[in-house]
């Protein structure tokens, strides 16, 4: 009796050892299907891979340039007083960054792709140019005037982040990234609040760069510069397409004003009308006619009118 009861419990204890690991199979098969599912719906995540690429190349450029880089900074940084308070909006430039990629990343998937386009390939062109041309600043106070919590925060930034490797300032290039892809959302522009709060904090991040002497003004000019061509490498010749493709879609070839009032009065008065046009502006490449050219070379036009009349 003992024996049987022995084998009764040690085959209840397999029978529940089998029971949890298929249990755990099965949990593991429904977590895999999640992230699988995840992976699907966000497949754009790769784009973050680019981190393995930028990280490591400014790690080492971090270590390796300490000496022997091109100092650059003007008269004009001289004159600009240190004030430490700024020290809140530059922290600030952290969640900036990443709330506006949380924002893009989940909801507007092109929106994302070329905000990350826009700043990982600035980001590249300063990897570059740090490479090539090793640079940094000089402008941070050795002593304090003051002496705060705000001080102690801008200690503490000065102990992890280097003086090297600032030109072009990626705080600001990266914050007007940022603000150049809440301009560009058709979403974020029904929201001026937004809008308004996310250009004002741009504003005092680019404007604690230079307060905290983190940058020279040389630095953010470069950002601003680099910004302007890429917004019209990366946004301009899209922003052109769409505009030309909405007409598209809606089967319009042209625009004209005059004649839906010509034939909106005809038909009230039940009489023929035609119109006779000529092609000024395209939607669809740019193209313009000047004044002059308006003027003088659509005489054409007006003959063939006169003649068909």
């Amino acid at each position: 009796m003992y024996i049987l009861n022995r084998a009764i419990i040690v085959a209840i204890a397999k029978i529940k050892r089998l029971h949890m690991k298929r249990g755990s199979r099965v949990m593991g098969k429904k977590e895999s299907g999640k992230f699988g599912s995840w992976l699907k719906k966000y497949k754009h995540a790769w784009v973050f891979l680019y981190i393995f690429i930028y990280m490591p190349w400014f790690l080492l450029l971090e270590k390796h340039v300490t000496t022997n880089y091109h100092v650059i900074q003007t008269q004009f940084d001289m004159w600009i007083p240190f004030v430490e308070y700024f020290i809140i909006p530059y922290l600030m430039w952290f969640a900036f960054i990443a709330a506006a990629f949380v924002y893009f990343f989940f909801t507007d998937v092109p929106g994302f792709y070329k905000m990350a386009k826009f700043m990982f390939t600035g980001m590249t062109i300063f990897l570059i140019i740090s490479t090539i041309f090793p640079n940094g600043q000089d402008l941070r106070p050795v002593v304090f005037e003051r002496d705060n919590v705000f001080v102690d925060m801008v200690r503490m930034l000065y102990r992890a982040d280097t003086c090297t490797n600032v030109f072009p300032s990626l705080h600001v290039f990266n914050t007007l990234s940022v603000c150049i892809a809440v301009h560009e959302s058709e979403k974020l522009k029904k929201h001026k609040a937004v809008c308004n709060a996310a250009y004002i904090l741009a504003a005092l991040i680019i404007l604690a760069t230079m307060f905290l002497k983190q940058h020279s003004v040389l630095d953010v000019f470069g950002a601003v510069i680099m910004a302007y061509v890429l917004y019209k490498v990366v946004y301009e010749p899209e922003k052109k397409k769409h505009d030309g493709l909405q007409f598209a879609d809606m089967g319009v070839l042209a625009v004209e004003m005059e004649t839906a009032a010509l034939y909106a009065n005809a038909a009230l008065a039940k009489a023929r009308a035609l119109s006779i046009l000529t092609v000024s502006d395209s939607m669809f490449t740019g193209e313009k006619t000047t004044a002059e050219e308006r003027e003088t070379s659509f005489a054409d036009m007006i003959h063939v009118a006169l003649e068909i009349v």
